[in-house]
């Protein structure tokens, strides 16, 4: 077994790499390695098994999650429709028909998917279906109200072609808690994504910041969760309508004073400008 993964040591390097895996830029990595860190901590006391614990990654464009695990003794499958480049653990199917059987998944990775799927109830009851009792589920999702999300999808409407829907934080609670799962760790992992790519300073920021951004308000939530417990409740704002209507207004300043952030270090940077879904 490694030792523990060191986020900061690895993304450090001029191009941050693990284990053969190369990372576009700092924020890249740090999105990545945040969630191999969520995977290993959920499955952590299932490496002394008979068995390695396995997953799936469901939609991800990429190998890299896999040969990742892989280091630490996790498998990993990566399921999807379309294969996108060879692999020795993909799965041609679709998420909403799994063909694996109940309760024979130890955790599942859901990468920028909910937004991407034509029917996300039928996707979440699958998922239930197949965790395990002990699994877990590591969810990277955009914030409806986060300043990168309302800019694309709302404000100039370019993001509305691949994804379909967006999700606040109470969408997200609400949509585990239909299909018997509930989130038990919710937080922010950066909040300046296209900054930190062209500046380090925003980058450190960030960096500071991990976990301490409202979540109402976050650019993105890693959630991390697992069957619903007996106890378990979710808990609605009885005034959710107007705190609904009053975020949608704040998010428009906040997602114009950001863009106009972002896109002045890319002017003086002269860095070239990328998909706003990259």
């Amino acid at each position: 077994m490694r030792e523990p993964l060191d986020i900061d040591g690895i993304v450090a390097a001029d191009v941050p790499s693990f284990n053969g895996v190369q990372f576009d830029s700092k924020p890249a990595a740090l999105r990545q390695l945040l969630i191999v860190s969520e995977v290993i901590e959920s499955v952590g006391s299932r490496t002394n098994d008979a068995r390695l614990p396995v997953g799936v990654d469901i939609g991800s464009k990429y190998d890299d999650l896999r040969r990742i695990l892989i280091a630490f003794g996790i498998r990993c499958v990566r399921l999807d429709v379309v294969p996108r480049g060879p692999s020795p653990a993909f799965v041609a199917a679709r998420g909403e028909r799994m063909p694996f059987p109940d309760a024979s998944i130890d955790f599942v990775v859901l990468s920028h998917v909910l937004a991407h799927v034509l029917n996300v109830d039928a996707l979440m009851a699958e998922v239930e279906r197949v965790l395990a009792s002990h699994g877990a589920i590591v969810c990277l999702q955009a914030n409806r109200f986060g300043w990168w999300k309302f800019w694309s999808y709302y404000l100039r409407r370019n993001d509305r072609a691949v994804h379909y829907r967006t999700f606040d934080v109470w969408d997200m609670r609400s949509l585990f808690a239909r299909h018997g799962l509930e989130i038990r760790k919710m937080y922010a992992p950066y909040h300046f994504y296209l900054h930190a790519k062209y500046s380090d300073r925003f980058w450190r920021l960030d960096r500071r910041l991990q976990g301490r951004i409202p979540l109402p308000f976050a650019t993105h939530w890693i959630a991390v969760g697992g069957h619903r417990r007996p106890a378990a409740r979710l808990r609605v704002p009885h005034a959710l309508p107007l705190i609904r209507a009053l975020m949608a207004v704040v998010a428009v300043f906040h997602a114009v004073a950001l863009k106009a952030i972002e896109l002045a270090i890319r002017t003086l940077r002269r860095a070239p400008v990328q998909s706003e879904s990259t």
